[in-house]
């Protein structure tokens, strides 16, 4: 996630760091929060037990650990 956590990493990192997803990007804090208003939404009403992974693909796609 694009994070005051990244203000002082260098566009090289980035960049290798985005790779390593699957949609070839870093995240936005606002995507995260899309995802916990839907599950505090009522659309989400019926949603039990289950494990919403918001990471662009990273945890499939990663090369490290």
């Amino acid at each position: 996630m694009l994070t005051a956590a990244w203000d002082d990493i260098g566009a090289t990192d980035r960049a290798a760091s985005a790779a390593q997803t699957v949609l070839g990007r870093l995240g936005d804090p606002a995507e995260i929060a899309a995802a916990i208003a839907f599950l505090v939404s009522d659309d989400a009403s019926f949603v039990t037990g289950a494990a919403l992974v918001v990471d662009g693909g990273w945890s499939v796609y990663k090369t490290s650990s």
